[in-house]
């Protein structure tokens, strides 16, 4: 894959990625030229800078800058922190709901792009990148939201619960925003 960065002076920067199709390059000739044609089969654009937050209290509550008017998806890094049976995601009025067996340590990566929605646990790829284990789309509760950036404020909170207990548990998180960008 080619990763084209797209500099930008009011940050953050972003990028795309991009396969190469075909090389058509002028090996004898005096001015060496190639000609380079490339697939884009991901159309999102990415920011490159990741959006961290720690929060050992549990309760995680951010406020995303998107400076996109589109609304779009967003890739999601959850560590769990302590043993719940529950892990809520919430962006203004839209709620993500996990329902399942989550353990101290475990990595939950969540993508909500359109096209390419995936909800994984401690996921395991081979040597190819296929997804060999961690697919845990099961766990969406019915009539969740799949969450998005929308082209206005968003704060994003993430909190879990042990048997309804109320306590927050999730105290990590990445974001890396996805999606058009148009401006």
């Amino acid at each position: 894959a080619v990763q084209i960065l797209l500099e930008d002076d009011r940050k953050p920067d972003r990028y795309i990625r991009l396969y190469t199709e075909d090389i058509d390059a002028s090996h004898f000739e005096k001015e060496m030229t190639a000609m380079v044609s490339t697939i884009c089969t991901d159309t999102y654009i990415r920011s490159v800078e990741e959006v961290v937050g720690t929060n050992v209290g549990g309760w995680l509550s951010v406020p995303l800058t998107y400076e996109g008017s589109a609304d779009t998806g967003l890739e999601l890094v959850v560590e769990v922190m302590v043993h719940n049976t529950q892990i809520v995601i919430e962006n203004n009025d839209q709620r993500m709901t996990l329902n399942g067996a989550f353990a101290i340590g475990d990595t939950i990566t969540i993508g909500t792009q359109q096209g390419n929605r995936y909800i994984r646990k401690n996921p395991v790829f081979d040597v190819n990148g296929k997804l060999v284990s961690g697919d845990i789309m099961v766990s969406l509760q019915a009539r969740s939201d799949w969450i998005k950036l929308l082209g206005s404020s968003n704060a994003l909170k993430i909190f879990g619960e042990t048997s309804g207990d109320g306590h927050a548990v999730i105290t990590e998180y990445k974001y890396a925003s996805t999606g058009p960008q148009n401006e």
